[in-house]
């Protein structure tokens, strides 16, 4: 989406063209919204099961694997889901929001990835990344060359 934009902005002689890219994505969205609603997806067979809703998940998995849901290769991965499932649950036990930011070895990753961010934002990097074609073109060398 951005490219398009930078190309409108660009553009002097029609300052409103950058209202059509702009409605141009919105449309497009809502083409692909609409297709995904019409298609009716599945839902995954694991999120169902981490649900409890046992039935449905047994249901979408044999219309994936594209077999009887009394199938033996369907009950078997079905209990290798429950089972992954339960390990998962019993890893996480007792976990929350502290621990993910100042449990052990986190806290030191979370520093350093919000220091980079921070540097990042003061360093003024997102203006180069926006002016850069202007830049490139100014100096002559064509951005097609950058790609």
């Amino acid at each position: 989406m951005a490219n398009p934009l930078r190309f409108s902005a660009r553009s002097r002689r029609n300052h409103g063209i950058w209202v059509i890219d702009c409605q141009g994505n919105v449309i497009r969205r809502r083409i692909l919204g609409g297709i995904l609603i019409i298609c009716n997806f599945q839902e995954s067979p694991r999120w169902l099961a981490s649900k409890g809703r046992t039935v449905e998940a047994i249901s979408n998995l044999a219309y994936l694997r594209r077999d009887d849901i009394h199938s033996e290769a369907i009950r078997r991965e079905y209990a290798e889901i429950e089972t992954q499932i339960a390990e998962e649950r019993e890893a996480r036990h007792g976990l929350g929001l502290k621990e993910a930011f100042f449990g052990k070895g986190n806290f030191i990753r979370f520093v350093i990835a919000f220091a980079i961010f921070l540097l990042q934002q003061w360093s003024g990097q997102n203006s180069v990344g926006y002016y850069a074609p202007q830049i490139f073109t100014a100096v002559t060398i064509p951005f097609s060359f950058l790609l």
